[in-house]
């Protein structure tokens, strides 16, 4: 933000990413946040990166009332959900998906298998920012359903070992409750 521009930097709880990047919300000199207004107008995906979760009730408000109306990317069938089992190497970045909770496993993290493809993991230290619990108890709840995710869809190198082990080579990792909900599935 240069020196005379209507807009300023209001910093967040981590004010540089793990590349180093500047983090921090851009207002407008009337109060405006640009990230509000670009959800409102269906230009762009909500992404809570903890602990940086102070704003994620409004704008997750906002971008309901947005799909609500259809707006932007809410009104094209590319960004709807893509199914888990059908995503490959040449659909990694941000990607909504869909699937079914085939495994759960949790030592310290939780990982979820979504139909034997893809595997999200939620990091232990985030637990707190899922609004049901995610303890190994009641994780094991999500079996069997359906579950929307969104975030960065990556793609790791398995070790030989890892491969024998059945691990999946496609991963999402999901900070919030903001980027996962699940759905029971009627038997």
């Amino acid at each position: 933000v240069e020196e005379g521009s209507p807009w300023r930097l209001l910093l967040g709880e981590r004010q540089r990413d793990h590349h180093g990047r500047l983090l921090g919300h851009l207002v407008s000199a009337k109060g405006g946040i640009l990230e509000q207004q670009l959800l409102a107008a269906g230009l762009a995906f909500l992404v809570v990166v903890p602990p940086d979760v102070a704003h994620a009730p409004c704008f997750f408000a906002v971008e309901e009332q947005a799909k609500r109306q259809q707006l932007g990317v809410w009104s094209s069938a590319y960004w709807a959900p893509v199914r888990a089992a059908d995503v490959t190497s040449k659909d990694l970045g941000f990607r909504r998906l869909r699937g079914v909770v085939t495994k759960v496993d949790q030592a310290k993290d939780l990982f979820i298998e979504l139909d034997d493809v893809v595997v999200l993991r939620i990091r232990h230290n985030n637990f707190q920012y899922f609004s049901d619990p995610l303890e190994s108890h009641s994780s094991q709840k999500l079996m069997g359903q359906m579950v929307d995710v969104s975030g960065w869809l990556g793609r790791r190198k398995l070790s030989r070992a890892e491969r024998e082990l059945k691990r999946k080579e496609m991963y999402l990792e999901v900070g919030t409750h903001y980027g996962f909900k699940h759905f029971m599935l009627k038997d």
